[in-house]
């Protein structure tokens, strides 16, 4: 259990961490302004939400769809795993 976490959560910071910088550097330097404050209101509007809302939406939308894309196994997976 201490490997799958691990494992997880680096999967996860190493997806995060260049979209997050990504998006900062895209809102603050490229983005026109229009475009840049709806990303921004998206972004707050994102985090305000508690992450065990997105462990539900994960739980009822995404694992159904991972079961039936695959045709097999319950669809908890990596993929749809949700670590908080």
């Amino acid at each position: 259990m201490c490997v799958g976490s691990l494992s997880l959560s680096l999967f996860a910071l190493g997806l995060a961490f260049p979209t997050a910088v990504g998006i900062c550097s895209f809102v603050t330097i490229l983005a026109p302004r229009g475009l840049a404050r709806l990303l921004l209101v998206l972004v707050h509007f994102m985090t305000s939400i508690p992450t065990v809302i997105y462990g539900f939406v994960s739980v009822f939308l995404l694992v159904p769809l991972v079961r039936d894309w695959f045709k097999t196994g319950t669809g908890f997976s990596f993929l749809t795993a949700d670590y908080h």
